[in-house]
């Protein structure tokens, strides 16, 4: 149990790639010798009340990390007002400092939420109610006063050297496991593309942070070797764009890789990035692939022209696949992200993203997942929505397709493949998962190319069962003049079909697993 003195915060978040925003401000807060609790979502409502009983602290901090998750973060505030707490409560996160407006009036039981990078600002918060000094001094965030009026005080411009930052607190984080090991950590923050649908660019810019700061290549290297020590196999780096900034960006990047080689890092340590398309080249990633590089995550999103014109992408199909190619023949694994559906889908783009996605990856190059394009506070495409008077009210960034088929449409792919798509133990997440470990290629795991090869063929079985069944539906459904009920018998047969070949392939999955761990086990004896 903590000390019961003054200065005292509770963090509480989802552990989502270990939620490194809250574990930074919980770093800048011990580093000033406050006291820090981290509560890791989900958690009961009534073991989180018990900790706040049991802990009194000052200040009760909340993470937002994704939009579609207020309402979850609204009913848990509510009952921990309820509860007889009486610390202040804040919220962070990309909503919270576009959106502060709507969530505080949403949530009436905060008492502030702090906007864009919060590490100075919450340690000045904590200052503020401990020594009861009035919150308009308090840069970076907005506040209900005692009149209910909600106030926004000034910006607090983001910090600039990144090196002044402790690394985030990963104190109840146990990376020793038997199997595969990751960690997750930034080199960076910000990016230098200004995508429709992303909130990093312009939550930089109202940070006054725009651009990309990075930390020094040497740091990022002592961060990694830690993490290493501390028995972590992976580094997953969750910078928006690995590579993002031009020459500085990548001369940065090989720096990184240039000392993990010269330490040795890249014998036993493996890493993953994530970057655009038109960032992947032989000449930029084989130097990363040289220091420990193994897997990619690609911002696809789409392969519709016109798709990537209202995103904002700057790209073109063919560059997806020049991309696909140059991973191949550097012997690199990826994932991608993909919006079948944006708010200005029709049949015809939507048969196109289809059309893509078979030629990208049919045969087996990465798992297919999908959704649609949310708006999300502070995005170019919640702007044009607005605009449009087609953004629903509310926390969830709704809004009805131009063509109203495609709402019925939307919800009927969501139900037959959220759980393939999304769920941690589905399909796609596994399949991704596997390939990643196929080619890893350390010590302890060894490369197998026939492992490999059922792999691949299971993926394209997954994919190809995917897309036929969507195509399938999208025909239907455009040869309807309105929208077909869901419990429409065409639509529920199909459904079904899906999830028979769905389960399928789960249990070849499963079976192919079992093969290969007896294997390794016969091969130990």
């Amino acid at each position: 149990m903590l000390s019961d003195r003054q200065g005292t915060v509770i963090l509480i978040g989802y552990q989502y790639k270990e939620n490194l925003g809250l574990r930074y401000l919980s770093a800048c807060l011990k580093k000033k010798s406050y006291r820090v609790k981290l509560i890791v979502l989900p958690a009961a409502p009534e073991e989180v009340i018990k900790t706040i009983k049991d802990i009194q602290p000052d200040i009760v901090g909340f993470s937002l990390i994704f939009q579609n998750f207020a309402p979850d973060f609204a009913d848990l505030i509510s009952i921990v007002r309820r509860s007889g707490c009486f610390a202040h409560l804040t919220i962070g996160g990309h909503y919270p400092s576009f959106d502060y407006i709507q969530v505080l009036k949403s949530i009436p039981e905060l008492d502030s939420a702090i906007r864009f990078e919060g590490e100075e600002t919450l340690i000045s918060l904590l200052e503020a109610v401990i020594k009861n000094k009035p919150l308009d001094e308090v840069k970076g965030i907005a506040w209900r006063n005692e009149s209910g009026q909600i106030i926004t005080n000034p910006l607090r411009p983001g910090c600039m050297n990144l090196d002044l930052l402790p690394r985030p607190d990963r104190e109840d984080l146990n990376y020793k496991f038997n199997w595969l090991s990751t960690a997750s950590m930034i080199g960076s923050r910000g990016c230098y593309h200004n995508c429709a649908f992303c909130s990093i660019a312009p939550f930089y810019k109202k940070n006054k942070t725009p651009g990309r700061r990075f930390r020094s290549p040497l740091e990022v290297v002592d961060e990694m070797e830690m993490l290493h020590n501390r028995g972590a196999d992976v580094i997953l780096f969750q910078d928006d764009d690995f590579l993002s900034g031009g020459k500085r960006g990548i001369e940065w990047a090989h720096a990184i890789a240039s000392e993990c080689v010269r330490r040795g890092l890249n014998r036993t340590l493996r890493w993953r990035v994530s970057c655009r398309s038109d960032e992947v080249s032989q000449d930029i990633l084989a130097p990363l692939v040289d220091g420990g590089l193994s897997h990619v995550y690609l911002g696809v999103e789409s392969g519709d022209l016109q798709n990537l014109i209202d995103l904002n992408k700057k790209l073109t199909p063919e560059t997806h696949m020049v991309a696909r190619e140059t991973l191949q023949v550097l012997n690199l694994t990826f994932d991608f992200g993909f919006m079948l559906l944006i708010p200005w889908s029709t049949f015809n783009t939507i048969r196109n993203n289809l059309k893509f996605l078979r030629e990208f990856a049919g045969k087996g190059e990465a798992p297919c997942g999908f959704c649609r394009t949310l708006p999300y506070a502070g995005t170019a495409i919640a702007d044009r929505l607005k605009k449009e008077k087609r953004l629903l009210p509310g926390f969830l960034a709704k809004y009805n397709f131009e063509d109203p088929r495609l709402d019925t449409f939307h919800t009927w792919l969501y139900q037959v493949f959220n759980r393939r798509n999304n769920d941690p133990g589905g399909t796609r997440n596994l399949l991704s998962v596997l390939l990643f470990e196929a080619k890893v290629n350390l010590p302890k795991y060894p490369y197998s190319q026939l492992n490999e090869v059922v792999l691949r063929s299971l993926i394209s079985i997954s994919n190809t069962v995917m897309i036929d069944t969507v195509e399938i539906a999208l025909d239907y459904f455009e040869s309807k003049k309105e929208p077909p009920f869901l419990d429409d018998p065409f639509l529920e047969e199909l459904h079904q079909h899906h999830e028979e070949e769905d389960l399928r392939i789960h249990q070849d999955i499963n079976r192919w697993c079992n093969s290969r761990l007896n294997a390794m086990f016969m091969s130990e004896i």
